[in-house]
């Protein structure tokens, strides 16, 4: 599905740092589903091969998240919000601006 003539209300730009994210609500014989997305521009800088978002050189520094807690017995991909929340805090206490999330559904 294209949508060529979409516009944002009051588009942000997602940032590393500001990850502002829009909705979008598609609805087609009946059935919809809503979607989030950021608007950003993700390149290739040619000339030093780094990694730029919205022209900006960036440099992603993060790891792979999996969700294991030992004290809980293991909750598998049902995660309370708090240990998410402790999760997100860790990695923004170590600089990380990016995260891989493992082998589950978003």
């Amino acid at each position: 599905l294209v949508l060529p003539d979409l516009e944002v209300p009051r588009p942000r730009r997602w940032s590393l740092w500001d990850p502002q994210l829009h909705t979008v609500t598609v609805t087609i014989a009946g059935a919809s589903v809503t979607e989030r997305f950021g608007l950003r521009v993700w390149g290739v800088d040619r000339s030093t091969a780094r990694i730029t978002l919205n022209g900006q050189t960036v440099k992603l520094h993060g790891w792979n998240h999996h969700h294991q807690w030992p004290e809980r017995g293991g909750v598998g991909a049902a995660p309370s919000e708090a240990q998410l929340a402790g999760d997100v805090g860790l990695l923004r206490a170590a600089g990380a601006n990016f995260v891989r999330g493992g082998h589950y559904p978003q």
